[in-house]
């Protein structure tokens, strides 16, 4: 379960970068910049089919939100995302 889970959260990290994203990840947790701008952390939860995506209140972070969005339901369709700003 752990290497599968552990395979997902790369193969997030990945997706996020194709769509523009400089990601610095650290476990379950993600600090996302996108044209030299703060967005947002993104922490997941996997064993709990959590995650939670804190966004910062500038146009690039309104902008991406929906894109970070689809990345984690691309990969882990089962978790519910609570999303703040």
């Amino acid at each position: 379960m752990y290497s599968n889970t552990s395979k997902k959260l790369r193969e997030l990290r990945s997706q996020l970068v194709e769509k523009g994203f400089q990601v610095r990840q650290h476990c379950c947790e993600y600090f996302l910049i996108r044209n030299n701008q703060f967005v947002g952390a993104l922490s997941l939860f996997p064993s709990w089919n959590q995650a939670l995506l804190i966004s910062t209140k500038n146009p690039e972070a309104e902008k991406s939100a929906a894109e970070i969005l689809q990345a984690i339901k691309k990969i882990f369709p089962e978790l519910r995302v609570e999303f703040r700003n």
